[in-house]
Formats: structure tokens, sequence, C-alpha cells
């Protein structure tokens, strides 16, 4: 992936591995991850030297065609996959794939690709608090259920391209419907993000959880081809840290 997919600058944890954060839950991926080859799962798979490991949007064209976007400027084919194993619904997805032995970039101007092994990522989309009810709504929630900590890990998914942000977290027993993402909310700063994590409620249960989260942005505003500086802040167990990304927008 290309340097202006930007991969976040931490001031955290240096340990935990993706592979652990990640695994096939769904019994549809499952099956679909077994009739394209993967019978391992991507918890305890060896990626071969040929095999390239990638996040990516899934997509599908107005024709109704599957694909999957890796960058702002590459496009992948999966040739043994003729439909989204997720549905209609566009996410953040962790793939394994082989490029189609020369095969090339394809008429379609995507490069043909040989799925091995794909997993969502679970996607939703950012509180947007320049909108004033939202804003006023967030702040009385954030009132009565107040912060919780979590950690950012150093990891190569952290991410901030095709319009979402990727994260790998830790927490203490969160769940991702209990991790918020919030833009819009720095008249100053109209790039900078802040991850809320809302306390779970049945807090003497509660056991590390890991995993990974992706963010469909909204409230940053476009930057019209020119690269700017986004910056997410978290409140960690040390007290508040940020970590900065480059983002860029097409005309």
């Amino acid at each position: 992936m290309k340097t202006r997919n930007v991969w976040i600058y931490l001031f955290c944890l240096m340990g935990a591995c993706l592979m652990q954060g990640c695994s096939v839950e769904d019994d549809e991926v499952d099956e679909i991850n077994q009739k394209i080859g993967s019978n391992d799962g991507y918890a305890s798979s060896s990626i071969d030297a040929q095999s390239i490991r990638a996040l990516v949007t899934t997509k599908t064209t107005e024709d109704g065609a599957f694909y999957l976007q890796e960058s702002e400027k590459r496009l992948l084919h999966p040739v043994n996959l003729q439909t989204s194993p997720f549905g209609n619904k566009e996410v953040r997805a962790i793939v394994i794939y082989n490029e189609v032995v020369q095969a090339g970039t394809n008429q379609t101007g995507m490069v043909d690709v040989y799925v091995k092994w794909i997993d969502e990522i679970h996607t939703r989309k950012a509180t947007d608090l320049s909108d004033e009810q939202v804003r006023q709504s967030t702040e009385e929630r954030k009132r009565i259920h107040g912060e919780e900590t979590i950690e950012i890990v150093n990891d190569w998914v952290n991410s901030l391209t095709d319009g979402y942000l990727t994260l790998h977290y830790q927490t203490n027993g969160l769940v991702v419907n209990d991790i918020e993402l919030l833009t819009g909310g720095n008249p100053e700063d109209p790039y900078e993000m802040t991850l809320w994590a809302i306390p779970a409620s049945n807090s003497s249960t509660r056991l590390p959880a890991d995993g990974v989260i992706a963010y469909k942005l909204s409230g940053l505003p476009p930057t019209n081809g020119e690269v700017k500086i986004a910056t997410l802040r978290w409140y960690s167990p040390n007290g508040w840290k940020q970590a900065q990304f480059y983002y860029q927008t097409k005309n």
C-alpha cells in the first residue's frame, strides 16, 4: 500500500499481533473461505512469499461487479469471487491474495487476483459533531456515561485511507459498539478526531478485549487533492494520547 495510506505514529504498546484480534466468526464467511482454499484461518495461517496481506474496501460497480479497493489507485478484481461474501454492504476487510500470474491490469483497470482468505472488519460510521443536534446528544451521553480508557496497538492495520479510519484497539472488556469515533468537534482543527470509549454497564465481569474496527468518516472537510494532517486523540490508561495521519480526498 502506498506511503500516503498513512501508517500511524503511536506512543503506546509495541506488542500484541493482529492475528489474535481478527478471527473468522461468521459461518457464511468461514464457509466461503473453505471454498476458496483457506482451510486454516487467518489466525494460524503462514503467508507464503507470493501472497499479499492487505486492508481493502469491498465495493460493487454500477453493473453489479464485485471488486476490492486496496488504495486510491489500486483496485483488485477477485477472479474466484463473483459476489461479495458480505452481501451488498460496503465494509473494510483484511484479505490475503495472490496476483494472477502474467495477468497484470485487465481491461477494467483492475488487477486480477486470487483471494485466498478474506474477513470483514467491524465497520461503523463516525459520529459527526458538526451537526448541532448530534453534538448536544453526544455531550449529554458523555455527561451521563463518562469516559472509559482505551489503547491503540502499534500495528500495520492502523491507517486512514479510502474514507475509512481503521484501528487495532485494546480495552477492558468493551465491545465494538461501545467505541465511537467523534469528528467535527474542534472548530480550531476540523481534522481532529476523538475516540470515545463508553463504560460498560457490568464492569465487574469484564475481561480485556482486543480487536480491529473501521470507521466510515464523516465530519472531516474535503482536502480537494491536498494532503492534510488528521489528528486522532484517545484516553489511554496512561492519560490522553494522540497520533497523526496524512489525509487526502480527491478534487
